[in-house]
């Protein structure tokens, strides 16, 4: 019997246009890549990159991570900077984890994404959602919203947001890292759709570049939009100091990964 992949079963385009599965079309997936890549990495005689890796990610890694993205984003990322996770909703859990407990309030956009809503409730959280406007979230309801609660953070997907697809301005972005630093919370800004812009469309730069102090913000960002979902290899972008618990945590400590 035939092994049966996927997690869902998505109709052709002859049968429905499907907005609501942010996954690629099978006749995108690089099988032959990967298959040549796989190859090329078990064909090593050193056995040693079976063992536990290097907890932020293998130092090769983050530094081709950081070429790529430094070209992508036409802007300067370090290795440092960069913290590999197991895809970008690992990354979320490990936000709620280590920057939250249970009864926490987070801030979300109203709408938002669906599955970042229930890894906040499997980490009985308080989700307050702010509404939005046409260029992304609202901030002066923000700031009204921010006057009755103390969130540890605010989640929000400023490029391509899902589900709708509005992109936050330059202005907006830098006025909500602003307000971060003004009432003490991060900004996990959920970025997996920033590189799958249209051609010849303005995206502002991702949301560390606004945040000078690069205390405040944490850029997560994933190779399922634009590789391969299986691979559930992603990355969290944020300065030192907000890595270091990340990097210290003891549910790390036994990781690391081909």
């Amino acid at each position: 019997m035939p092994i049966q992949y996927g997690q869902y079963d998505v109709p052709t385009v002859d049968q429905e246009v499907n907005l609501k599965v942010g996954q690629p079309s099978p006749d995108l997936l690089p099988l032959e890549q990967i298959r040549k890549c796989a190859a090329e990495k078990f064909a090593e005689t050193d056995p040693q990159y079976l063992q536990y890796g290097d907890i932020p990610g293998y130092k090769e890694f983050r530094e081709s991570l950081a070429k790529f993205l430094t070209k992508a984003y036409n802007a300067p990322v370090t290795p440092s900077e960069l913290f590999a996770t197991n895809g970008n909703t690992g990354a979320l859990a490990l936000c709620c984890t280590l920057l939250c407990e249970s009864g926490d309030t987070v801030f979300a956009e109203d709408p938002s994404y669906f599955l970042a809503l229930r890894i906040f409730h499997d980490f009985k959280l308080n989700v307050v959602q702010v509404p939005m406007e046409e260029d992304g979230i609202n901030l002066v309801e923000l700031d009204r919203l921010l006057q009755h609660h103390k969130p540890k953070m605010l989640y929000t997907v400023p490029s391509g947001h899902n589900p709708t697809g509005r992109t936050m301005p330059e202005a907006k972005r830098r006025q909500l890292v602003e307000m971060a630093y003004a009432y003490n919370f991060f900004v996990v800004a959920d970025e997996v759709y920033h590189l799958l812009a249209f051609p010849g469309s303005h995206i502002p730069l991702p949301m560390p570049y606004f945040d000078a102090k690069k205390e405040k913000v944490i850029s997560l960002g994933s190779f399922s939009k634009i590789l391969a979902p299986a691979l559930r290899c992603g990355w969290i972008q944020a300065g030192p100091k907000v890595l270091k618990p990340f990097i210290d945590c003891g549910q790390l400590d036994s990781s690391g990964g081909i």
